[in-house]
């Protein structure tokens, strides 16, 4: 007997283009389900016409006026007004009443679609933010009207707060932590009475009022996976040019590296797991042949040299036109491997830096690179033709104003083609969090938790309008954190180092017909998102995918010439 279940990523409003991208994690658990014989589909609300639905017209012109407001006092060097401000806290608040009402739609249509196709069990992606409140909204709602579908959940915010995820919320029948491709067919089984929930590997769930956590069990060889499913009868909305198909390859888990801050081994383990990279060119030409686009992303964050060398030299060899990106890492040697990657097609790499001054790589970061050896792997990279995008965490624990300096300076010497200025954030289960006195870090490690889970960043308002979280670094309050990231990241562009950039986004400006005017596309993004220029951005998504389903393995000559952003006085329709 086989069982029907709907999977649903919400992640609220789609605020960048990499919000636009398919989620290859719920491609893989559909992938998974399908090959166990059950039936499944995919509801992914991180569309083109999901952003409209979630900025109507007035809103948009309100956003407009807004925007128009704040720029002007930028550009004259002048704090916000207090008309601006009261336009940022307005828009804020139709924001917040858009959202709701959004989440209200989206939680009938999923109660009528469970009642269509007679689903056995709902599946949730939790992301923070909206992301999170929205979907238990979603879901209250489901297990309300539908009474007897099982709910469930998992993704990254379950592998950061784990059982804090049930004590926040009593709506999921189980939750999900770390990888779900088996978990997802366990569970199956488990709607079908075919297995107790306590032989349900990963699942975190509710017995006789206690919280009970199953072992963690890690997938150890990637390559048994069932290949990732984008069919568009199974996630519609990779019909027409809803997404931006830059699709996400799996290619490795884990990460062997300590970093003190950093969530990846955590939530992937820190025994690096690969696939073969035989496995890799076949999902990559799965793809091709079935969504009909030719641009991806690496998803690991420590990506093994070998294989990624390896993988370009299969891609040549085969003779595979392609365009991606991926994560590098300054503490591996390279080879040759930059330069046949370029080859192959490979457009950008994303250094983790964190930062130049020893002193805190050592002590903050627990980063086993040298800044020499940073410093090397940026320049073969450059030399090789690559975009390289570097990150910082700024202001670090234990920071100082000599050590800004030394960052700085080294910034300016290396000189990436982008910076991504961090602002550091604790999470749960990392040294940050279990030792925060060596790093100058102070909070209610419960009071903390409970406010991260549900804490709603505002990425389209300016930073003094987000919420505090409750914790200091360097005895500086989360407020003031922010504003020094952000006063960092203007220092860097008056220096004339392009910030914000990542690797991802700087292919999709290539594809956009951008390249080499990776700062305007990132500015006139940054205006289309928060302006609701939902036209735009569908022109944009459309030149993306266009481009994308011809990319080849040399950049060649840059695209066409892309147009600007037109600010409509009148909203569109």
């Amino acid at each position: 007997m086989s069982t029907r279940s709907i999977l649903v990523s919400y992640a609220g409003y789609p605020y960048t283009f990499n919000s636009l991208m398919p989620d290859n994690g719920l491609a893989n658990l559909a992938g998974s389900l399908l090959c166990a014989g059950h039936d499944v589909v995919v509801r992914d609300y991180g569309t083109v016409d999901h952003m409209g639905e979630m900025l109507p017209p007035d809103l948009r012109a309100q956003a407009r006026s807004v925007f128009r407001s704040a720029v002007g006092c930028v550009e004259a060097g002048t704090s916000f007004g207090e008309d601006v401000v009261r336009g940022f806290s307005l828009l804020d608040a139709e924001l917040r009443k858009a959202g709701m009402k959004r989440c209200q739609r989206i939680a009938a249509e999923l109660c009528k679609e469970v009642a269509d196709l007679g689903a056995d069990f709902v599946g949730f992606k939790l992301w923070n933010g909206d992301g999170f409140t929205g979907s238990i909204e979603i879901a209250e709602r489901i297990k309300a009207t539908c009474k007897n579908v099982k709910v469930f959940a998992g993704g990254p915010h379950v592998d950061i707060f784990r059982e804090k995820i049930m004590e926040a919320t009593d709506i999921f029948d189980a939750v999900v932590c770390g990888e779900a491709e088996r978990t997802i067919v366990e569970l199956a089984e488990f709607v079908q009475g075919e297995r107790d929930l306590a032989g349900v590997a990963n699942a975190i769930f509710r017995e006789d009022g206690h919280i009970v956590a199953n072992v963690l069990d890690r997938i150890q060889d990637l390559n048994e996976l069932p290949m990732p499913c984008y069919d568009t009868a199974v996630y519609p909305s990779m019909s027409g040019d809803r997404k931006i198909k830059i699709v996400v390859l799996d290619e490795s888990r884990g990460c062997p590296f300590s970093c003190y801050f950093c969530i990846h081994p955590v939530k992937s383990g820190r025994k690096l797991r690969a696939k073969d990279a035989h496995r890799v060119i076949e999902e990559m030409e799965k793809v091709v042949s079935g969504v009909g686009t030719r641009a991806f992303r690496y998803a690991g964050s420590a990506t093994p040299p070998g294989l990624a060398k390896h993988i370009a030299d299969l891609i040549l060899e085969k003779e595979i036109d392609v365009a991606y990106t991926a994560f590098g890492n300054a503490a591996y040697g390279d080879g040759d491997g930059f330069e046949a990657m370029k080859r192959s097609g490979c457009r950008a790499l994303f250094f983790g830096i964190e930062s130049g001054s020893e002193g805190v790589l050592q002590r903050s970061m627990g980063k086993s690179a040298t800044l020499s050896g940073i410093a090397d792997t940026i320049a073969r990279s450059k030399k090789a033709g690559l975009f390289t995008v570097g990150s910082i965490i700024f202001p670090a624990p234990l920071e100082t104003n000599q050590s800004e300096e030394e960052t700085f300076r080294f910034l300016c010497e290396v000189m990436p083609d982008s910076v991504v200025v961090q602002f550091p954030i604790v999470y749960p289960q990392t040294e940050w969090a279990e030792h925060p006195e060596r790093f100058g870090l102070s909070f209610l490690a419960e009071e903390y938790t409970r406010a991260a889970m549900t804490y709603k960043a505002k990425p389209l308002m300016p930073s003094s309008f987000w919420d505090d979280l409750p914790f200091s670094i360097n005895r500086r309050d989360f407020r003031t954190v922010r504003a020094e990231a952000s006063r960092f990241e203007k220092r860097l562009e008056q220096a004339g180092i392009l910030t914000s950039v990542s690797d991802d986004l700087a292919l999709m400006a290539e594809l956009a017909g951008y390249r080499g005017r990776e700062r305007e596309f990132r500015d006139l993004t940054r205006a289309a998102f928060f302006c609701g220029e939902v036209q735009w951005i569908e022109e944009r998504v459309a030149q993306i995918n266009g481009a994308a389903r011809e990319a080849r393995r040399d950049a060649g000559v840059p695209l066409q010439r892309a147009p600007g952003l037109p600010l409509r006085e009148k909203p569109d329709s």
